[in-house]
């Protein structure tokens, strides 16, 4: 009896392991749009961003990210007519509007905004938001 207990522990580790991941739902779809017609920013960008472990509410529900601003640093240059020039630098930023829909109901929203020096670090600083907002395992 001993023997056959110590053949089936292999599948019941693994049968616990897949039933503690099963509680782990995902968006039935995630919907992005970049409203800033300015912005230098494209959809694709913002979907390798988006954190692989995010859980949804319910798998039918379905996550929309709505980009309404997006700026990739200011760079200003003063005169003060005596020739001189001075040069001032600011942080880009990104401003987001999350929804969660189900069906044509809206569950909850989420605005969210993230800054950095250029766009690689606005992304990775707006990835790190949307994980404070929907943390995972």
């Amino acid at each position: 009896m001993k023997e056959n207990l110590h053949k089936h522990i292999p599948a019941i580790v693994i049968f616990l392991f897949i039933s503690c991941t099963a509680d782990i739902r995902q968006f039935n779809h995630v919907a992005i749009a970049i409203e800033d017609r300015n912005s230098i920013l494209t959809e694709e960008e913002v979907r390798q961003i988006l954190p692989h472990h995010i859980i949804a509410p319910s798998e039918r529900d379905v996550l929309e990210i709505t980009v309404f601003r997006f700026s990739s640093g200011i760079e200003r240059l003063n005169y003060d007519g005596n020739d001189t020039f001075t040069e001032e630098t600011r942080n880009g930023e990104i401003k987001v509007l999350l929804k969660i829909r189900s069906g044509n109901r809206v569950r909850k929203v989420f605005f969210i905004q993230a800054s950095g020096k250029d766009k690689e670090e606005i992304l990775r600083n707006l990835a790190l938001e949307l994980e404070r907002t929907f943390p995972g395992r």
